[in-house]
């Protein structure tokens, strides 16, 4: 697969050493990095594009580069990423780094990889096997080690509980791996995945069979429409049933394509059901036929071959490595960031599943967010406004027509309906799709200097001496430290709002091109009516929200990561610290074409200026 001369192969090994050697040590981390180096030997350079801004690739960059940004991805890049992501994953197999149960999903990973060429899929066999015969090996060492003893009792009282009564078969595979998870959250032995796999034959699972992803994927879709999508998310959780496990983060951190399969159905029932409907009745499809097309689709867009079968068994111990890895990988985020860091500040909107929108949508009258119980503030808390969550048309249209493209773009010859005119001066980043959003609360104004000023102290703003004015000159990192202060002094929970709850927030269920309405002058402050300056907040016009300044004033930061094709990016924050992060709404000094709500503008966290500002939000 991959031509390398000696000299070549001790530089790539002189710049994998550093992750070898903490390989040992962060397990969870080279775990994660294991399996997005199978994932990146599948990328082809015309795929680049739509790649290069995924989490993954992201991770692989950063890894092997220690850059948090690089130049623009081109094929000779890829190549060269291709060969550290191959010898890093040789030489976890070869100093023993890989824990049992990611030796095994590794080797599924690689058999599943989508490649045409016949000397490439020998070598990807050829290694997976590899891997399995190390497996094997280190079966024989510890294999006459005790397992625990509540794994092994559970094991002997397993055929009494009646699962295959309960759980089709499906949702049974998950209920065991969901037990199992419970009894012992990780590290295993072989030996214990070898109990694992006792208790699939045990609850009358066909553990020595062979299925493909396709059929994965049809069954468990199958199982949660006779059973329920209740049942199916409360199996996914692998852990408490009261902890908040959002499938839009677990389908950012780990690459393997049943764990993302097994996320993004918990996400199309859960966020986008209605539109599923919609869908369905487009192509003609029943919900389930829908949904199932659309999960090949997903897959096999990341270059996965959905017809490779791989045996229960295994396919079982790759679930249940994902779902350990992915709570690792989540909570060493929240363990590391605390209660009200930055990385926690900008948390994933989960939406709701609610109708989707109508041509011309109405906007639900919003509330008052009602004072959460936390100790009395000791300082001005910014007044938010409840917002009651749904479906809406995000981004602006292009003129040319496109249904449900954020949606349908996965599935050939999906049909198309007419769109509103196309608006001057849009971009091409700005693609018109449904997104839904769950209710949150956001603030009815922009943060204003005397708010800063009472939680930080200072006031970095350019236009002093205006208490209501919007407080500016706050780079992205600046905005997280005063929403870190202001939780710490109230108790509350404030963040940044999501990108597409911001959208959602300034479009208040109308398709007007600013925010209230299609009259500039009447909602915002830009460059032709401001004066060259900014002005007190909530002096023009509401919109139909009631919130004020979303257009024109001052940019205002968002949680979202920018990425220039909307991808799902918008619905969630990344914990990527040097990320490039979207602002809205334009400014005092912009023109109305970079005033419209669709406009993304983006910058370097870091970044400070006259125009830009940010306002709260609140789960």
């Amino acid at each position: 697969m991959f031509d390398t001369s000696r000299t070549e192969l001790a530089t790539l090994d002189a710049t994998l050493e550093p992750l070898l050697n903490r390989a040992r040590e962060q397990t969870a981390q080279a775990e994660q990095l294991a399996l997005d180096a199978t994932r990146l030997l599948s990328v082809r350079p015309e795929q680049l594009g739509v790649v290069s801004p995924q989490p993954f690739y992201r991770r692989l960059w950063v890894a092997f580069s220690g850059q948090p940004t690089g130049p623009t991805p081109d094929e000779q890049r890829l190549y060269a990423m291709q060969k550290l992501g191959w010898r890093y994953l040789q030489m976890l197999n070869e100093r023993d780094l890989m824990l049992a149960h990611g030796m095994i999903t590794v080797k599924n990973n690689l058999l599943t990889l989508a490649v045409a060429e016949t000397e490439t899929r020998q070598m990807l066999t050829d290694m997976a096997n590899r891997i399995a015969d190390r497996f094997e090996r280190l079966e024989d060492r510890v294999g006459q080690l005790e397992v625990q003893q509540g794994i092994h009792g559970w094991l002997l009282t397993l055929d009494t509980l009646d699962y295959p009564d309960r759980y089709p078969e499906r949702l049974r595979l998950l209920r065991v791996l969901q037990d199992f998870q419970r009894l012992k959250p990780g590290d295993w032995s072989v030996q214990e995945i070898r109990y694992l796999q006792k208790a699939l034959k045990d609850v009358e699972l066909p553990w020595r069979a062979s299925l493909s992803l396709a059929d994965f994927i049809d069954g468990l879709i199958d199982d949660i429409e006779a059973a329920g999508f209740d049942s199916y998310a409360t199996l996914i959780r692998f852990g408490d049933p009261a902890d908040d496990f959002d499938p839009r983060r677990a389908l950012e951190c780990i690459a393997t394509p049943s764990h993302r399969a097994l996320y993004k159905i918990a996400d199309s029932y859960g966020h986008s059901r209605d539109t599923l409907d919609i869908l369905a009745d487009q192509l003609a499809l029943s919900r389930q036929d829908a949904l199932k097309r659309l999960l090949r689709g997903f897959i096999e867009k990341d270059g996965i071959d959905t017809g490779v079968t791989v045996p229960l068994r295994d396919l079982a111990v790759e679930l249940l490595g994902c779902q350990s890895l992915a709570r690792r990988l989540l909570g060493a985020v929240e363990t590391a960031s605390g209660s009200s860091a930055p990385a926690e500040s900008g948390r994933s909107a989960r939406p709701a599943a609610t109708a989707a929108p109508s041509p011309t949508p109405t906007a639900p009258p919003p509330e008052e967010a009602p004072a959460p119980s936390a100790k009395p503030a000791a300082v001005p808390v910014p007044e938010l406004v409840r917002l009651p969550g749904g479906a809406f048309w995000m981004g602006s249209p292009s003129g040319s027509g496109g249904f449900l493209r954020g949606l349908a773009r996965l599935i050939e010859d999906s049909p198309v309906c007419d769109e509103p005119p196309r608006e001057e001066g849009r971009r091409d980043d700005e693609r018109r799709h449904v997104v839904t959003v769950r209710p949150f609360a956001i603030g009815k104004y922009p943060v204003t200097q005397a708010e800063w000023q009472a939680v930080m102290g200072n006031n970095p703003s350019r236009f002093t001496g205006c208490d209501r004015c919007p407080v500016e000159s706050v780079s992205w990192h600046d905005a997280q430290a005063y929403i870190e202060k202001l939780n710490a002094l109230t108790g509350q929970r404030f963040r940044l709002p999501t990108e597409a709850e911001w959208e959602y927030a300034a479009r208040a269920g109308q398709n007007t091109r600013y925010a209230g309405s299609d009259d500039i002058d009447a909602v915002a402050w830009y460059s032709e009516n401001s004066g060259g300056q900014t002005h007190p907040v909530g002096q023009k016009q509401p919109n139909a929200f009631g919130l004020y300044d979303l257009s024109g004033n001052v940019w205002e930061w968002t949680a979202s990561a920018y990425v220039a094709e909307y991808d799902g990016s918008e619905l969630f924050s990344t914990n990527d610290a040097n990320a490039r992060r979207v602002f809205r709404g334009g400014s005092w000094v912009y023109t109305p074409d970079l005033v419209r709500s669709a406009y993304r503008g983006w910058s370097d966290p870091t970044s400070r200026n006259y125009s830009l500002g940010f306002r709260l939000a609140q789960d």
